[in-house]
């Protein structure tokens, strides 16, 4: 099931682009598409979702356009040697609801995601063997394969979402950013504008799958990649292996690379302080 809502009708959208809803200078402030996508988990605890606003939406800049694309059931148990165990967290419409109104979306889409195994493309599987021969990372192939192309699926539909907005409103983004909504932001992120300076606008920024930045002319990527996954026919997925290599790789930026635990304040959200996770400060 799906259900989506916008706060903007296409002469509102329209309206706000030509009377300066684009409201700051947009070289101090670049005009950023934030999709918030992903399983909701632990985006309904109010540490998460006001360090999501605060910490990293309005520290980017001050002209921002969130897009929520949001699954309400969690994947299976997850276990990574180096990070621990991640246990499935349910998230329902109503529990949503007080976040989503601190973050203020311009578009908001849920739906179940109980069925993502409909997405696999049959004709072009991740190989573990493959992978391991390649010196790529393996967590995402077998019975994780679903996760990975679970995540492109979600990105793939927000990004078309940026684009409608783009074609509604006249106004092209200068950055598209693409963030988890099971992520504490711990200080303020980098700018926006600093992140287009890096490599004088050739960087697609990113930590792990947690946080993806890309600059207009690169954010192409998060469509692409999808894209190309579906056309598959070869029988063997012989290119990049985790989301954020899939990225950067697709956007044609040569000189993506990530930022270091020491550049990004984050953390994935635990439920019990029995729980080993994922901790990047």
């Amino acid at each position: 099931s799906l259900s989506s809502s916008s706060s903007s009708s296409s002469e509102l959208l329209k309206k706000r682009a030509t009377m300066g809803y684009i409201h700051k200078n947009r070289t101090e402030n670049p005009l950023t598409a934030i999709c918030l996508v992903g399983a909701a988990r632990t985006l309904t605890i109010p540490r998460v979702y006001r360090s999501i606003k605060d910490n990293l939406i309005d520290s980017l800049s001050a002209n921002t356009v969130t897009f929520a694309h949001l699954k309400l059931s969690d994947a299976p148990v997850k276990k990574q040697t180096k990070f621990g165990y991640f246990r499935r967290i349910n998230a329902s419409e109503v529990e949503l609801k007080v976040p989503l109104e601190y973050i203020k979306p311009h578009q908001v889409v849920t739906y179940q995601g109980e069925n993502d195994d409909r997405l696999l493309n049959p004709k072009c599987p991740l190989s573990r063997e493959w992978g391991i021969k390649h010196r790529r990372d393996t967590f995402f192939t077998g019975d994780n394969e679903v996760r990975l192309v679970g995540q492109l699926h979600a990105m793939y539909e927000c990004y078309k979402s940026v684009l409608d907005y783009e074609k509604v409103s006249g106004v092209k983004f200068d950055a598209v950013t693409k963030i988890r909504p099971d992520t504490v932001w711990l200080f303020p992120s980098y700018t926006a504008k600093e992140l287009l300076l890096r490599e004088k606008g050739e960087m697609v920024s990113h930590f792990l799958d947690l946080f993806i930045f890309a600059p207009r002319k690169y954010s192409d990527g998060f469509q692409m990649f999808y894209e190309k996954y579906i056309g598959c026919t070869s029988g063997l997925w012989k290119w990049a292996y985790t989301p954020e290599v899939m990225i950067v790789v697709s956007s044609g930026s040569s000189s993506g690379t990530k930022l270091y635990n020491q550049c990004m304040p984050v953390f994935d959200e635990c439920v019990s302080s029995h729980e080993r996770c994922l901790i990047l400060i």
